[in-house]
């Protein structure tokens, strides 16, 4: 018998669009929401609610996300639809499964997440598609109440980011562009309020642009004499919408006055057509002004005297490179005109008498010229008035006019300034690019942080100084005026200046630009200096200069190297804590083997198992002091290949003592790619790592260390390729967003005073950038926090740890006689019964100078010295012994945790025996060494 209630719901379903009509028609019962008729009350309404909604929604059902979404997100899943119907989220969006993840994991905890413009890489249509969104996550709750789904509201944002970020380039272009041009460029709005001035007003008036208007800019930069008529142009350009031309005078940071030309333009709103902005430009004619006023004064008398005298002089007429013309005032036609008119504009005498001036003339120009002929008609001569003219094939030609009105006629001499005005036009604006770029270069020069100079390059391939800025000055020391042509082998040490040169002459030949760092001796002291240098070419293609910048980074050099090593320090503050009290097990556990020892003198079974019990802790506690020592000192950093799981599992008993047995330490490693990384900081980002797990579980709770593979399509700082994730994951207190997003901060800390430098997640985050990776840290209040590193692969190979050597074990030794200088006795005495008990002969000094008179005073055949001792350290000790045997071999037995710093003072051949160390490794040692100069073994 059919369920009413489910067949109203199927009615209801069918009423919901296709998606409603696809949900009806499927077959639900293999999937994990079962048949539509055993559905809950709570997933059909909430069904309903989604297939009646006109905006694109979603809903994720139970653990697996099972898709139930409306028409309206059937369009955005576009060819994804309709197989995401029904399907898993993480599946059916497999692009942004970690991302879903999240949503999925925070929803059926009963939380809401909202995103703005979220940008996703989507592969709606076979191909990765980058979007964005609004999305907004809420639980949908089942019949007890509690979170059963995840509904999702969402809409497509991408259009709109992309439209905002289309304007802001475009504005920044504008802003580009217009601080290139060599003109003052301006906007006001309608009511003729400064909206925007570019850099070159700056430049000129030495006023930085501020809000202002149009009225103040006047008042305040523009001469006296000019201000009223310019406002007055202006507003009468605002009241007939007309474009606004004057020329007038705008006063320059030096105080003077210059004339500017100005232009603007309305922009009107393409809806409206009302005016809402004036676009405008200013144009420096200083120096046309100047010339025209010049000219002016010299000609004007010799050009009245030319036009009385053209109408007597046929000669001059007809050959005359001048444009002659005799106009009759009443028809404003032209009387005749000589042949310099049909040279000039292409037409014939005949194709110009007899027609109106106003024929030939501009457009633009026509007011302008009718302005002028008015004034003649007045009696009044026109000099240098200037207009364009039509020539015979459709271009303009510039004349400039000079005319006198006599006996109703108008007498011109006219000259075609076209190529003047050009080549005034070209000179205008090189003039002014010079100067801005000399201005610009100069400012630089003098005021820039970084120290620059120029270096000649000689003919005879030598390098003089030609300029230093005052950075340079101060930096180095020396002062231009003092070493101003002068070579660099004059002024410089020859070592140094031998460097440099070598340096400029590889820039000189090949004409690289070259970028370097090195460490100079300056002012008594090293400083490290980053330069760049790039030669500058004459007319013929040959390097002349060369131009150098140069920058002190000694100060960060410094910083990162202290940076490093206090991060270090702290690192093992956290440690002391957690391991004092495992050291001493483990020296309860040695002296405890010994005193067994002691009391059981003749039961050699025992003897030997509670040696090798003794012998087994001491050894814990010798590695453990040796990455104690690693972690404190200070070194460079090497990356190296490595393998992420053994690092991991090799510090499994260091994280042990340093959590403590509140915090459950565990597992899970299945990345066994090899990834580049500097081991030793490797291992104090991991402890780091598990250091704030510890503190954020003052409770105790679980830790989990894991490293798993990683393919990356390139997200965020990850380009594409393969990495390996190491991950602490802990169930602790959980850091808020804000938290989160300053916690890779140098210096950030939310620990109390004294409980933490926040260098630790910083140099956690440095650790892998440096690597080429990336860190990325999920956290929530109250959830706990997981911190994932990701290191790229390498296929370069992993280096093992070496076999034993073949005579490690040999149970004999030799006959050889050794040299023992140590300061401690009981490592003296230990080395001796050793030595004896390998059947080597054993001399033994408490000190340097007392191990160099048993050397003078015998032929020992190798010497085993301590390498920090008091006066006398074991690298002055070999250096000494050397000089008097040099065929000598020599061993360094030291448990000084820095080989590096061994072979800084002893050489890269050292050969270095680290204590604590067993009988064995120590004759392997010594026969190596003996072998290594006698060519046979011991």
């Amino acid at each position: 018998m059919a369920d009413p209630l489910s067949d109203a719901f199927r009615d209801s379903l069918l009423a919901g669009g296709e998606c409603g009509r696809l949900i009806a028609s499927r077959d639900w019962s293999a999937t994990a929401l079962g048949p539509v008729e055993t559905w809950e009350q709570s997933l059909r309404t909430a069904a309903l609610l989604l297939l009646r909604s006109p905006v694109p929604m979603v809903m994720l059902w139970g653990e697996d996300g099972v898709m139930l979404y409306n028409d309206a997100y059937s369009a955005f899943a576009a060819g994804r639809h309709p197989a995401l119907l029904g399907a898993k989220v993480r599946e059916g969006w497999p692009e942004v499964a970690g991302f879903n993840d999240n949503v999925m994991r925070v929803g059926l905890a009963g939380g809401t997440l909202a995103y703005r413009d979220q940008e996703l890489t989507l592969h709606r249509h076979g191909r990765p598609e980058q979007v964005w969104m609004d999305l907004s996550y809420s639980p949908v709750p089942d019949e007890s109440g509690r979170p059963a789904g995840v509904l999702c509201v969402l809409a497509e944002t991408t259009e709109r980011v992309a439209s905002e970020r289309e304007l802001k380039e475009s504005e920044a272009r504008f802003r580009l562009m217009a601080d290139a041009v060599p003109q003052i460029v301006w906007i006001t709005d309608a009511e003729g309020r400064v909206e925007f001035f570019n850099r070159q007003w700056s430049d000129y008036t030495g006023v930085p642009y501020r809000p202002t208007t149009a009225a103040e800019v006047a008042a305040s930069h523009v001469h006296p004499d000019d201000a009223a008529a310019t406002m007055a142009a202006f507003e009468a350009a605002r009241r007939s919408g007309a474009p606004f031309m004057v020329e007038h005078r705008i006063r320059s940071a030096a105080g003077d006055h210059r004339w500017f030309l100005v232009r603007a333009e309305p922009y009107r709103d393409p809806a409206t057509g009302e005016i809402v902005r004036w676009f405008g430009a200013s144009v420096d004619i200083h120096g046309r002004r100047l010339a025209e006023e010049a000219l002016l004064a010299l000609n004007a008398d010799l050009e009245r005297e030319i036009v009385e005298r053209t109408r007597e002089r046929g000669l001059i007429w007809r050959h005359s490179l001048d444009l002659l013309s005799v106009i009759d005032m009443a028809t404003a036609t032209f009387d005749a005109v000589n042949p310099a008119w049909t040279l000039s504009l292409g037409w014939s005498t005949a194709e110009i008498e007899g027609h109106p001036y106003a024929a030939f003339v501009h457009p633009d120009d026509a007011h302008a010229s009718a302005d002028a002929y008015a004034q003649v008609l007045q009696g009044s001569p026109v000099l240098q008035f200037e207009n364009r003219y039509r020539t015979r094939d459709g271009g303009w030609r510039w004349l400039s006019w000079v005319a006198v009105p006599e006996g109703g006629k108008l007498y011109s001499v006219t000259r075609d300034v076209t190529s003047d005005r050009e080549r005034q036009a070209e000179l205008q604006a090189a003039e002014a690019a010079r100067r801005e770029a000399d201005a610009l270069y100069r400012a630089y020069f003098e005021n820039t942080p970084e120290a620059l100079f120029v270096i000649g390059v000689q003919p005879d391939g030598g390098f003089t100084i030609e300029e230093l800025n005052p950075a340079h000055e101060a930096g180095v020391g020396f002062k231009l005026d003092d070493v101003r042509g002068k070579r660099i082998d004059e002024i410089l040490p020859p070592d140094l200046a031998e460097r440099l040169v070598a340096v400029y002459r590889r820039v000189a030949e090949t004409g690289e630009l070259l970028q370097f760092r090195d460490v100079y001796e300056l002012n008594g002291e090293p400083q490290h200096w980053d330069t760049s240098i790039f030669p500058v070419r004459d007319g013929a293609g040959r390097v002349t200069r060369l131009v150098g910048s140069s920058r002190n980074i000694t100060g960060q050099v410094v910083a990162e190297a202290a940076l490093r090593q206090a991060q270090k320090m702290e690192a093992v503050g956290q440690l002391t804590g957690g391991i004092a009290h495992d050291f001493n097990n483990l020296l309860g556990a040695v002296v405890g083997a010994f005193d067994l020892i002691r009391r059981k003198p003749d039961d050699p079974h025992r003897i030997r198992r509670y040696a090798e019990a003794g012998l087994e802790a001491a050894e814990r506690g010798a590695k453990l002091t040796g990455q104690l020592l690693a972690f404190s000192r200070a070194q460079r950093i090497e990356l190296k290949p490595l393998v992420a799981t053994d690092l991991v599992q090799g510090m499994g008993d260091l994280l042990a003592r340093t959590l403590g047995p509140q915090v459950r330490l565990r597992f899970d490693l299945k990345g066994d790619g090899a990834v580049l990384s500097d081991p030793t900081q490797l291992e104090m980002a991991l402890l780091n790592l598990a250091i704030n797990a510890r503190d954020a579980m003052p409770d105790g709770g679980d830790l989990v260390i894991g490293t798993r593979l990683h393919r990356s399509d390139g997200e965020g700082e990850l380009k594409a390729g393969e990495y390996v994730e190491l991950s602490a994951a802990d169930t602790g207190s959980g850091m808020p967003p804000e938290v989160v997003a300053r916690a890779f901060d140098p210096f950030f800390t939310t620990k109390g005073v004294g409980k933490g430098t926040g260098l630790g997640l910083s140099q956690v985050y440095g650790i892998a950038r440096q690597a080429g990776g990336t860190v990325r840290i999920d956290s929530r209040p109250g959830a706990g926090t997981t911190v994932r590193l990701y290191l790229p692969r390498t296929s370069a190979p992993v280096p093992r740890p070496g076999e034993p050597a073949a005579d490690a074990a040999a149970p004999g030794g030799g006959t050889a006689t050794i040299l023992v200088v140590d300061d401690d006795p009981d490592i003296r005495r230990m080395l001796v019964a050793s030595l004896e008990a390998l059947g080597y002969r054993a001399i033994e000094a408490r000190d340097g100078p007392e191990g160099l008179a048993a050397l003078d005073a015998g032929t020992p055949d190798l010497m085993m010295v301590d390498f920090a001792m008091p006066g006398m350290n074991g690298a002055e000790v070999a250096r000494t012994a050397r000089e008097r045997r040099p065929t000598l071999p020599i061993v360094f037995a030291s448990g000084y945790a820095d080989t590096a710093a061994i072979e800084a003072v002893a050489g890269p051949d050292a050969v270095i025996l680290r204590k604590p160390f067993r009988v064995d490794e120590l004759q392997a040692v010594i026969a190596g060494a003996l072998r290594a100069v006698r060519g046979t073994g011991a």
